[in-house]
């Protein structure tokens, strides 16, 4: 009975009226504890705007020199070439408001970006607008070189492939560049979820990026950005690096010797907290728009670099050979136990082309199968002295950039992606057209009749030009 009574009183108007009064002022403590210690959050969403606004860009800046220390600071060749490697490199960049579900640090992040497609602006256009100098650093070595402007994000989030979510202007910053920077909404425009990490980092220099992961984006997308900005992070021995979780990437990084305990890496289920500062390392300022050729002269700085440090490096022995050398690109990573390649633009009868290639070459050169997966210094040893080679489309045509002038380049593929590259280095590329072989075709069965037939006519042919030259 007593119960009774009792339990009408929580239904009555007086307590619940009493219950919601005093929610309501615990909800606004608690808001305005999570303001104070995440004062961020307090922005509320900014409305769409098509074409980004350049004060969006940056509240803070930061200066550096595009200038990058070679691994033998005594080659000054060297180091005017890579300064001037900023001003050979296309990138752009491209902003977007967006309606985060949850305000939350800790929690999956759902971000609306069902908006219709923002234009894109190259940062060479606004840099004028965005440089504040809060700091800068000049090495003494060159002080000839202008400072470039690098924008600075606090207590923000970063992504994989340098996306950044700034909260204090509710906008993504997305980072591109290079031969995919037409294509890189196609990772924006759709509805991403994040989860975030509540890892402290002081400062997180951000390379923009297509991605970090394959080995050809790491060489023409990371190593061109970073080898300018090597300076800045001797200065700075606090200062982390964001790069997409790679071991391609790594394996760079360590012959550039910076310690893994500085990498930030970045996953697809991951995004980072940042409770400092993301410096975000900016398109070069450059009128270049042709993104190839671009490619083309930074990775001739590129390749240089890399080829001193791996020739200097205490695990390299140089060796000598008798005869000229053929190199054989093999393509396939892994294979099924019947033979199917599983990677892309590998062949399905390749064993019948090493036989082939090995009959037809072996008396005049020495044969070399070059698997997928080298160490850098490997990749450069093997290479260096070479005088032929052959191999399908791949990201191992890239290593071309260590062969001496006048090598003979066989690809075997659809189209002429890598002759600027050879013609760049001074190498001689010939193309063995295969009509069955695509950007994404597997198991594919190559004419291993004709592949010989062209490299044979490459060899002969560029012995005529070459010993034509000599006379």
């Amino acid at each position: 009975m007593a119960s009774s009574k009792f339990w009408p009183f929580f239904l009555s108007p007086r307590f619940l009226s009493f219950l919601t009064a005093f929610f309501t002022v615990a909800l606004c403590i608690l808001t305005a504890l999570l303001v104070r210690q995440y004062p961020q959050l307090s922005t509320r969403p900014t409305a769409y705007v098509r074409h980004p606004a350049p004060h969006l860009l940056s509240q803070q800046t930061f200066y550096t020199n595009n200038f990058a220390k070679s691994p033998n600071q005594t080659d000054l060749e060297a180091q005017q070439a890579i300064s001037r490697l900023h001003d050979l490199v296309s990138s752009a960049l491209t902003t977007k408001p967006v309606r985060p579900r949850y305000a939350w640090p800790q929690k999956a992040y759902t971000f609306d970006k069902s908006f219709a497609n923002a234009d894109y602006k190259l940062l060479s256009t606004l840099v004028n607008e965005l440089c504040e100098p809060s700091f800068v650093y000049i090495p003494k070595s060159a002080p000839h070189i202008a400072p470039m402007c690098l924008s600075v994000f606090t207590n923000a989030f970063i992504g994989r492939a340098g996306v950044i979510y700034h909260p204090g202007s509710n906008a993504v910053y997305d980072t591109a560049g290079g031969c995919c920077v037409f294509d890189w909404p196609r990772y924006t425009d759709e509805t991403i979820a994040l989860r975030a990490s509540r890892r402290r980092v002081p400062v997180v220099l951000a390379l923009g990026f297509h991605h970090a992961v394959t080995y050809h984006h790491v060489i023409h997308e990371l190593l061109a950005r970073l080898l300018p900005l090597l300076p800045l992070l001797d200065a700075e021995p606090n200062m982390y690096i964001a790069i997409d979780e790679s071991a391609v990437a790594r394996r760079f990084l360590d012959l550039l010797g910076i310690e893994r305990s500085r990498i930030l890496a970045l996953d697809r289920k991951k995004t980072v907290w940042i409770h400092g500062a993301i410096v975000l390392q900016p398109p070069p300022l450059s009128k270049c728009r042709d993104a190839w050729k671009c490619l083309e002269k930074s990775t001739k700085t590129t390749a240089r670099v890399l080829r001193d440090a791996a020739l200097q490096s205490d695990s390299y022995r140089e060796s000598f050979k008798k005869r000229p050398k053929l190199l054989l690109l093999e393509r396939a990573r892994s294979r099924k136990p019947d033979g199917a390649c599983q990677e892309q633009r590998c062949a399905k009868n390749f064993g019948q082309l090493r036989h082939a290639i090995k009959k037809e070459f072996s008396r005049s050169f020495d044969i070399v199968l070059v698997p997928p997966e080298l160490s850098v210094t490997d990749t450069v040893r093997t290479f260096v002295d070479a005088d032929v080679v052959v191999g399908l489309h791949g990201a191992g045509f890239q290593n071309m950039m260590y062969c001496p002038k006048g090598t003979t380049i066989v690809h075997v593929g659809w189209d002429n992606q890598y002759r600027n590259l050879a013609e760049e280095f001074g190498l001689n590329f010939h193309l063995s057209y295969m009509k069955q072989m695509r950007r994404n075709s597997r198991n594919i069965v190559v004419n291993v009749k004709r592949i010989v037939a062209d490299v044979k006519k490459a060899i002969e042919m560029d012995r005529v030009v070459s010993k034509t030259q000599q006379e």
